[in-house]
């Protein structure tokens, strides 16, 4: 019990320590690796939550579990909050990625269609009469 006890003081220190990363992570410009990273260490922790969740549904009795069950909760919605956070910053990136490549699109797409007015340049016939009027 004592191992499990201190499994889970190891796994909130985790979590704590992510859920202040993740805190950051929403002050400062973002790329899709990172928030993957994060993705990726806050399955791990999910995995390390249900695990310690289930030690402790096996190894306690009915009355010492009600008390850990609070905790266990908190932390489940800790994890969920952060899993919330993650795909908010990834929904943010996709959308300023799509607004870039649709300005640019257009921008891409006024420039081809441009339309210019012709211009009518005279028409020099060898003569050297006609010389002085080309000259300017």
């Amino acid at each position: 019990m004592d191992a499990i006890l201190k499994q889970k003081k190891i796994v909130k220190g985790k979590l704590t320590r992510l859920v202040s990363k993740i805190d950051d992570l929403q002050n400062q410009a973002n790329s899709e690796s990172i928030i993957e990273v994060y993705e990726k260490d806050v399955n791990l922790i999910d995995t390390e939550v249900n695990n310690l969740n289930d030690n402790l549904l096996s190894t306690c009795t009915d009355e010492d579990f009600n008390g850990y069950e609070i905790e266990m909760h908190d932390l489940f919605s800790k994890l969920d909050t952060l899993k919330i956070i993650l795909k908010e910053e990834m929904k943010k990136l996709v959308r300023n990625d799509n607004n870039t490549n649709a300005c640019q699109n257009i921008a891409n797409t006024n420039v081809n269609n441009l339309k210019l007015p012709r211009i009518e340049l005279p028409v020099f016939t060898s003569n050297y009469m006609e010389w002085f009027s080309f000259r300017d």
